[in-house]
Order: C-alpha cells, then sequence, then structure tokens
C-alpha cells in the first residue's frame, strides 16, 4: 500500500488505508466513520489539486510519510505511539483541508 501510496494518485489508497486500520482496530464506530469520510477525504484532495494546495507529488509525499509513521507503530506493537502518529496525521489533514478551502 505504501509503494502505491509513493506512486498512485493516492486519494483512493488514502482512503484504502483508513478502512483497513479501522477494520483491524475492530472497532466499527471507527469503521463507519471512515466510512462516511471517504468520499469527502477524495472530494477534499481533487479540490486541492484543482486549487494547486498541493501537488501530486507533494500530497503523495505527505501521506506517505504520514502513514509510514502509522505503519511503523503498528508494526512495532507501540499503540500509543500509532495513536500520536494517528493523531497528528488527522490534525495534519484538518490543517490541509482549511488550507484547500481557505480564502
Amino acid at each position: 500500500l505504501i509503494e502505491r501510496l509513493s506512486t498512485g494518485r493516492a486519494s483512493r489508497e488514502d482512503a484504502a488505508f483508513h478502512r483497513a486500520i479501522a477494520m483491524a482496530a475492530r472497532n466499527p464506530k471507527l469503521e463507519d466513520a471512515i466510512a462516511a469520510l471517504a468520499n469527502h477525504v477524495i472530494e477534499w484532495a481533487r479540490m486541492g489539486q484543482v486549487r494547486g494546495v498541493l501537488s501530486p507529488a507533494e500530497r503523495r509525499e505527505i501521506i506517505t510519510v504520514e502513514h509510514g509513521e502509522i505503519v511503523e507503530a503498528i508494526a512495532a506493537r507501540n499503540p500509543e505511539r500509532a495513536r500520536s502518529a494517528a493523531r497528528r496525521h488527522l490534525l495534519n489533514g484538518r490543517v490541509r483541508l482549511l488550507n484547500t478551502i481557505g480564502p
């Protein structure tokens, strides 16, 4: 998945990554939230591309790095680090979204 994120268009892979994490966590509420947001995330990414907020290469790099931190923490079986990496990714995503829809 990380390789596809670094070479592909990334939006659908990004959504798939989040779904996989939610499913692995066996958290139905998280799965529902991710499912509800997936199409919005794809649309926000498209808007960002149209507005030139981030180039596709920049977006792929950010996603690769942030998702990589989450994967590494999960692989290390370090829930606190995984939680921190996921929180950082969500907060960074929020900033990116606000920059996309901003003035």
